[in-house]
């Protein structure tokens, strides 16, 4: 966050706590839809830990994060300094974020079952890259050729190697 003196620390109040409220909005949002997909959100990629059941949510929500510090920035230019039922609305508000993927567009909500479903189809081999929207209104999807072209350069995508595990590979390293 580019806020003069601010430092990320999950347990201080104020901005963090808005930051820590908008993530756990997309880690429950992540979880239903891993759950929807038929997935274990325990099973995850990245994080492993017996007692945290929502691993493959915390693996999903990387690439989301950027939503959040956004939203709670220009809330803090709007003068929101406490978390009250206001803020928590305007932070819920996200999930109805206009977001893009290829030739779609949609509220975020929508579309991270579509990302979950699209990392459904890597694990049971029918696809090899993992479905990342953008913001429908991302700079960087301004003066581009075509959507796929696009949506390549801004995605990580997920490959799977001869021993079915899945690794994240940025999509220029092809």
């Amino acid at each position: 966050m580019d806020v003069e003196g601010f430092r990320r620390d999950a347990d201080s109040p104020g901005l963090n706590a808005f930051l820590n409220y908008g993530y756990a909005i997309l880690r429950a949002a992540l979880g239903r839809a891993i759950v929807a997909a038929g997935l274990l959100p325990s099973l995850g990629l990245h994080h492993r830990n017996r007692s945290n059941a929502f691993c493959l949510a915390d693996d999903l929500i990387e690439p989301f994060r950027p939503l959040v510090d956004d939203r709670v920035r220009a809330m803090h230019r709007q003068g929101f300094d406490e978390l009250t039922q206001p803020a928590k609305a305007e932070l819920l508000g996200l999930l109805t974020l206009q977001m893009r993927l290829c030739d779609q567009s949609g509220p975020l909500l929508v579309m991270l079952q579509r990302t979950v479903a699209s990392l459904a189809r890597c694990y049971a081999g029918e696809a090899k890259r993992l479905e990342i929207p953008v913001p429908a209104d991302s700079p960087l999807l301004a003066g581009a050729a075509d959507d796929e072209w696009k949506i390549a350069k801004v995605e990580q995508t997920l490959e799977v190697d001869q021993e079915n595990e899945l690794t994240c590979k940025s999509p220029d390293t092809d």
